[in-house]
């Protein structure tokens, strides 16, 4: 790993990127710098929010993910952020992603995530891992 701390911009959704002041980071992967400095915020503006999902949803780097994701389960308490995570849920293809959404939504007791539980049991491509953590969070769920 390089000796200079980096940051990965934390791209807002139809405005040009930022970066915050760098933070150090001890992965190979830079942290958007914009996801740490949420987690300062008491009531995130709109804006951020719609980063940080975006971040979850797209970002290359799943560790980048996690980390945005993280963010967001501090807002979880939001009815629209639950409805974006069961949505992110549907649509992200990383098994490691796919496991801390499910661990996040039974930590949260959203039983509104069981029908998208029941179609991971459904689908033949679910990742095996992904397929045993839908299995319990549905025993938790229920």
């Amino acid at each position: 790993m390089s000796s200079t701390t980096r940051c990965k911009p934390l791209t807002l959704p139809g405005s040009p990127s930022y970066t915050s002041s760098p933070v150090p980071n001890p992965t190979e992967q830079p942290e958007p710098c914009g996801v740490s400095w949420t987690t300062r915020l008491p009531e995130p503006d709109p804006k951020v929010m719609g980063a940080l999902m975006h971040t979850v949803r797209f970002d290359n780097s799943v560790d980048v993910r996690l980390a945005a994701l993280d963010a967001l389960s501090r807002y979880a308490d939001r009815p629209e952020v639950r409805r974006e995570l069961v949505d992110v849920l549907q649509t992200t293809q990383s098994p490691m992603v796919q496991v801390a959404l499910i661990d996040l939504l039974v930590d949260l007791h959203d039983k509104s995530a069981v029908p998208q539980f029941r179609k991971f049991q459904q689908d033949p491509n679910v990742n095996p891992t992904v397929r045993k953590r839908v299995d319990w969070g549905i025993q938790q769920l229920n």
